[in-house]
């Protein structure tokens, strides 16, 4: 079955519902974090979930100049 688009919008809605905070006291308990920030990571992942659903091209990524690493010097290279 062929892979089927679907839009950015969607895939962030989808997403919204499934993430429930659900007992979130206990899990705070259970881990020992507090409930506020438990609250503070879900906003981050909200937050962040477009960037994160985004259609991106299967392979690997094309490095910029500004990352390549630069050839190694080898010993006696220039005789």
């Amino acid at each position: 079955m062929p892979r089927r688009k679907i839009d950015l919008h969607t895939k962030v809605q989808a997403m919204r519902e499934c993430l429930h905070l659900k007992d979130v006291a206990a899990i705070a308990h259970k881990y020992h974090v507090s409930e506020r920030i438990a609250f503070i990571w879900f906003a981050q992942v909200l937050e962040h979930l477009p960037e994160s659903l985004q259609e991106t091209k299967p392979g690997r990524k094309r490095q910029t100049c500004d990352s390549a690493v630069p050839p190694r010097h080898h010993p006696g290279a220039n005789r």
